[in-house]
């Protein structure tokens, strides 16, 4: 039981090609394994506009057609040039918001930090000129070609993010101004059932600053009120909700993130008990399940999907906890050193379902990296046919990291450790798994129903990109 609230051939940087457009139809995902795409609404008709025609406008729900765009780039077998000849402008950049003023790094961001950012803010900008108004959600590993949403889905927010990461890099004004009309854009979720609005609208809207930040002060106050209105009192949390189908009364490890610290803006004690209420149940027995029912009798029991070895439940939770710390402080968390162990996967890398080991979710300590499970410097998850690994567990996971180690959260953790860790983690994912065109492959969207298990995933760029921002100074560690 958690104490919670007592006290191509490898290069530089991974392989090469170049992207294209969207060509395929979004998946209606029903195993219940990963987190969901909105398969509520109409047919949004199919988009056949070339890059230089109009964008789709309809503003439907995300289609259960094939949406097709041509793209103005084609594939190439060839290694891409140098990730800094493609970056965005003003490359040399390091405006922060306010957090990141009082939160300088500890020590230098490795060499290999910022040309990483560089290559995966300008994929940013070809992505962006091949959507139009569409949302990406994951990328064909071979040709780049993105399935896209009309209306964002669960992954809105990841998009508006790498957006403005993208606008604080540069500095120039389309970029910005693209970003706040993609921020605009998610409002329709703001009253929408579902505890994804945390991963939608805090992310969606975190690095906006300057006159941006205030224009979209309301929109982020409208969502936390929203949120708070469908706080369960008697259950203690945000149930998941009806918005993707299925059960409303869930708990799930998804529906955190993102919804703690948007909740804390109108009502810490409802944030702290989202958090505490999932925390109980996610690591209440082993082996651990993400995903509970609510029963009659006043009772939860788990669900079977997502499996207890599911990568990208333990990362989940730890960005939670690390949000939760800032959000809350010590009170509202208390000592979370057990915690951070258990969710810390041994491997830098994790599967994208441990199901052969779902108990072994902590390891003995490594020697070099003090309270953390696992060798910095060991392999990645081993993996067959038939178990792919999940780098967007890894990128969140390395974000949480970087987050925890900028406070102590437990007797003598913090301040330094959880660094190391993510920059080895992050260096991991940089070397083994991006593209020098800036695509972070090896993602597993759902692995159950084999959808999308080795792509490039819109929220496994946007975590990435985060927490190379937060590593190399870009932005602040608790700006978003």
């Amino acid at each position: 039981m958690s104490d919670f609230g007592r006290t191509g051939p490898v290069n530089t940087f991974g392989r090469t090609g170049l992207v294209s457009a969207s060509g395929r139809t979004e998946p209606v995902d029903t195993s219940g394994r990963t987190e969901p795409v909105d398969t509520s609404g109409r047919t949004e008709p199919v988009n056949t506009t070339s890059l230089t025609g109009p964008a789709n406008t309809t503003g439907h729900t995300e289609p259960a057609n094939t949406t097709t765009q041509t793209s103005t780039n084609s594939p190439s077998s060839a290694r891409s040039s140098h990730p800094a000849a493609a970056a965005p402008s003003r490359i040399g950049r390091t405006d922060r918001g306010p957090d990141a003023a009082t939160s300088p790094s500890p020590s230098p961001a490795p060499d290999w930090a910022g040309p990483a950012l560089d290559s995966l803010l300008a994929r940013v900008a070809r992505t962006r000129a091949e959507v139009g108004t569409r949302f990406p959600l994951f990328a064909d590993p071979e040709d780049g070609r993105w399935t896209t949403t009309g209306r964002g889905s669960w992954t809105g927010g990841f998009w508006a993010g790498l957006l403005w990461l993208r606008a604080r890099r540069s500095g120039e004004h389309g970029d910005r101004a693209a970003a706040r009309d993609c921020a605009e854009r998610l409002a329709p979720w703001i009253d929408a059932d579902t505890a994804t609005r945390g991963l939608i609208l805090w992310y969606g809207t975190a690095f906006a600053d300057g006159a941006d930040r205030d224009a979209l002060a309301p929109l982020r106050l409208r969502a936390a009120r929203s949120c708070r209105g469908a706080f369960d009192e008697r259950l203690g949390l945000v149930p998941w909700g009806s918005a993707f189908g299925g059960p409303r009364l869930l708990a799930r490890v998804d529906g955190v993130p993102g919804l703690v610290p948007l909740l804390a803006l109108v009502d810490p004690d409802a944030a702290r008990s989202h958090l505490r209420t999932h925390v109980e149940l996610c690591l209440g027995q082993r082996p651990f399940h993400w995903a509970w029912r609510r029963e009659e009798g006043e009772r939860w029991a788990p669900c079977a999907e997502p499996p207890p070895g599911w990568g990208r439940g333990p990362a989940w939770l730890l960005l939670a906890l690390a949000d939760a710390r800032h959000a809350l402080g010590e009170s509202g968390t208390g000592d979370l050193t057990s915690a951070v162990r258990e969710l810390t996967p041994s491997v830098l890398v994790p599967a994208a379902d441990a199901a052969d080991r779902p108990d072994d979710l902590s390891a003995p300590e490594s020697p070099s990296v003090p309270g953390i499970p696992g060798d910095p410097g060991g392999p990645d998850t081993p993996r067959g046919p038939d178990r792919p690994l999940d780098t967007s567990a890894a990128a969140i996971t390395a974000l949480a990291l970087l987050k925890l180690g900028e406070h102590e959260y437990g007797h003598g953790h913090g301040h330094g450790h959880e660094r190391e860790r993510a920059v080895a983690v992050l260096e991991r994912l940089v070397h083994r798994h991006l593209t020098d065109d800036g695509r972070l492959l090896d993602g597993c969207y759902d692995l159950g129903s084999a959808t999308a298990v080795r792509h490039e995933l819109i929220w496994g760029d946007f975590f990435l990109a985060h927490a190379l921002a937060v590593l190399t100074g870009l932005v602040g560690p608790h700006e978003a």
